[in-house]
């Protein structure tokens, strides 16, 4: 008797452990419409609705991640950490709102303008991934873009680069500021949750190196935010 208890309770703690959510959502980008126009060089904000068809909960420590896409092509430069503030539950919706897009290059006329979004949580007993780009997880307008072309796609005219990237101690983070301007680097893990942040006050004009110590992290992967001023920067980088 007691070796079919403890079998069942070996069981049934494997389940548990092991066990994953299972969650479908879909994504409706209510904003830019057909009716817009974009234009070269203009930043632009893409405003989308979720809604989660179930079975289980999309939560607060999941990750969202969204990316930005014309025609097939998806830049993966644009991927930007879109915190969940509640829970959506099954049936639930959750508007959001990516701010700063911008696009530049290639000629003017109808362009297919596409939002993608992952979702993920790597947490063990919670873990859940709905990382298929494309299908529900995307929603596209056709609309008109205005400018001398289509070539390149960025999440914000501010960008940063790190380097070594993977890193095992010091991350350099590189950056170009526009202005004097308040500035902060926080770095999140895969669950979006904030992991550190370094406050730089006021930094001048121009070409920026930040050096930020991460012996203290864990192997993994992370995302960095630069915020400058008004201008922000989202980028990944790996721990070794």
């Amino acid at each position: 008797m007691k070796k079919i208890l403890l079998f069942s309770f070996v069981v049934l703690m494997s389940t548990t452990i092991f066990s994953q959510r299972k969650l479908d959502f879909s994504v409706n980008m209510t904003s830019p419409t057909a009716s817009s126009t974009i234009r070269t060089g203009q930043s632009f904000s893409v405003s989308l609705t979720v809604t989660n068809n179930g079975p289980d909960v999309i939560k607060t420590t999941d990750t969202l991640v969204y990316l930005l896409g014309v025609g097939t092509t998806v830049f993966t430069q644009t991927a930007t950490l879109v915190p969940i503030t509640a829970n959506i539950s099954n049936g639930g919706t959750a508007n959001f709102t990516v701010n700063n897009l911008q696009i530049s290059g290639g000629n003017g006329g109808a362009m297919n303008l596409c939002s993608y979004l992952v979702l993920y949580n790597r947490a063990l007993p919670d873990s859940v991934k709905d990382n298929a780009i494309g299908g529900n997880n995307s929603s596209c307008v056709s609309l008109k873009y205005s400018g001398t072309g289509i070539g390149q796609v960025a999440v914000n005219k501010f960008m940063s680069t790190s380097y070594p990237n993977p890193v095992n101690s010091v991350l350099n983070v590189n950056f170009n500021s526009f202005k004097n301007a308040q500035t902060f680097i926080e770095i999140y893990d895969m669950q979006g949750r904030l992991i550190q942040s370094v406050d730089k006050g006021i930094m001048e004009a121009g070409s920026q190196t930040v050096v930020i110590d991460v012996n203290a992290l864990s192997k993994g992967v992370y995302f960095y935010k630069v915020v400058n001023g008004t201008d922000v920067s989202t980028n990944k980088f790996v721990i070794e």
